[in-house]
């Protein structure tokens, strides 16, 4: 018989094993022996059924016996005992080749924790983007807490949807039709009754490329404006290529704007839910909740941008295989459609990281500036709450240099609107 083992990937190692038919012969007799005086053939007497019959009958019983206790044997040899490796997720057998009375090939695939050796991080840069708060922003933020109160009445027949004075908030329905390029007739099964509807403040969206583009489409449009995309999602420009073979015919059927009240003092409560009495006060309110909330958005692009630093600098793959095997996960490939999976070995490559991290810093000492609790940052899940302390040793061995994000970015106001939908309160500074 003949024992290997095979380094195939970071994490993946296969253990093969070779055996002639006479190797197997004892393990053979064995397993006929056992299903000799277990099984129960009508005619005969237990343990004097014949070798033969038992043989014919039970040959893939025998055969997984066989291979079973082989694959303990061997796997507690080879494996178990191999200090060099420390194990992680479940095995899985990959190839089997064997038939009662033939060779036998058995690849056995396992997994093993990443060896990671922590580089030199002396000169490394970690660039952070920071965020300020302007007055448009404490502005966006009062009006998205206003929508609730206040309702949104029809565009007049000079307004134009997406005003960059009074249009960010503007509501915008439309129905899309398939239809074909040539004739522009409705294909068979167009989609003629589903209504789709967005806000020009909304950044958070299910489908965020094509509508992003559909509001550039509308903007400067009223009710009642067609425009033609192709079926792969909205194009920058309102005509589609002529080798389109069908395309989706967008309508505009109603558009909305809100007339926003002046902000006295009753309106200062309501918006603030009584955390403040007076129009001056509420904007110094927002003000403060925002910077505090956009503070900690930086922080999470700071241990963001740590994490992914140190997979450059350290790169290694996690098997798909480990996915499934350890998380008893359905196999999905790892692509942009499925970001909870992407999330998931993202974690695990960290947790893999950390504990490596762990070992290599654990005689350096915590710098004061980078003190878990004066940082106001947290690396881990809660899960490992005594290793904020190593990492952020690790987050001192970096320089920090922060960029500003400009102030009229898109990214300011995604970040408003996320804090105001997930903010039912915002609390009082």
């Amino acid at each position: 018989m003949e024992t290997n083992i095979y380094e195939t990937g970071d994490m993946v190692r296969v253990l093969e094993i070779k055996a002639d038919a006479s190797d197997l012969e004892t393990d053979v007799r064995l397993a006929v022996k056992k299903f000799r005086t277990s099984v129960r053939i009508p005619g005969f007497r237990p343990g004097h059924i014949p070798v033969n019959l038992i043989r014919r009958r039970y040959a893939k019983n025998i055969e997984q016996y066989v291979v079973e206790n082989l694959l303990k044997e061997v796997w507690e040899d080879f494996v178990d005992s191999n200090k060099q490796y420390t194990l992680v997720g479940k095995s899985k057998e990959v190839k089997r080749e064997y038939a009662l009375d033939q060779d036998l090939l058995i690849h056995v695939e396992f997994y093993v924790a990443p060896q990671i050796r922590l580089k030199d991080l002396s000169g490394q840069i970690l660039r952070i983007p920071r965020f300020h708060i302007s007055d448009q922003h404490i502005d966006f933020y009062i009006k998205k807490r206003l929508v609730s109160h206040i309702k949104p009445r029809p565009l007049t027949s000079l307004e134009r949807i997406g005003d960059p004075q009074d249009g960010l908030f503007d509501q915008v329905t439309f129905q899309k039709f398939e239809v074909d390029q040539a004739s522009d007739q409705m294909m068979i099964g167009g989609d003629s009754v589903q209504r789709h509807f967005f806000d020009y403040a909304s950044y958070i969206d299910a489908d965020q490329s094509e509508n992003d583009k559909l509001r550039d489409l509308f903007k400067g449009k009223s009710v009642g404006d067609r425009v033609k995309i192709e079926k792969d999602g909205a194009q920058k420009q309102i005509h589609v290529p002529d080798s389109a073979l069908s395309v989706y015919d967008v309508r505009i059927v109603e558009a909305l704007r809100y007339d926003w009240p002046e902000i006295d003092d009753e309106w200062a409560r309501r918006i603030s839910r009584d955390d403040v009495d007076s129009a001056d006060a509420l904007q110094s309110w927002v003000k403060e909740y925002l910077e505090e909330e956009f503070h900690l958005v930086t922080l999470n692009l700071l241990e963001f941008a740590l994490k992914r630093r140190m997979f450059d600098l350290h790169p290694f793959s996690l098997p798909d295989n480990y996915l499934e095997a350890f998380y008893n996960l359905e196999h999905t490939e790892i692509d942009g459609h499925n970001m909870a999976l992407i999330r998931l070995s993202s974690n695990i490559q960290w947790d893999f990281m950390a504990n490596a991290i762990e070992e290599d810093l654990k005689e350096l000492p915590v710098p004061e500036e980078y003190d878990s609790k004066r940082m106001g940052i947290k690396l881990l899940d809660s899960v490992h709450p005594d290793r904020d302390e190593i990492l952020n040793k690790l987050l001192s061995q970096f320089s920090l240099e922060y960029t500003d994000v400009p102030k009229d970015s898109r990214d300011y106001f995604h970040q408003v609107e996320y804090l105001t939908k997930t903010a039912s309160k915002a609390p009082a500074p």
